[in-house]
């Protein structure tokens, strides 16, 4: 039993045509590929901008503490220098 090759049907001109391959050997990507591909960006930027999202928060949170830990430090002097 001979099996199918899978088909695309591609556009050319103005006629539509049903090839799973193009005559140069260039199969077009499809419009699903082209959407997963647009999402897979989508998600790797997400996850870079939430990367960095992440180090700002956490970078704020420590010059917080440092910044509360010195005026702490700085009372301490004062009250001790009285």
């Amino acid at each position: 039993m001979k099996r199918k090759s899978p088909t695309t049907e591609v556009k050319t001109g103005t006629k539509a045509t049903t090839n799973s391959v193009l005559k140069n050997g260039f199969s077009p990507p499809s419009v699903r590929d082209a959407q997963v591909k647009e999402s897979t960006q989508h998600d790797f930027y997400q996850t870079v901008a939430d990367i960095l999202r992440a180090a700002r928060a956490n970078a704020y949170r420590a010059v917080n503490f440092a910044m509360v830990e010195a005026y702490w430090h700085v009372g301490h002097t004062i009250v001790e220098e009285d």
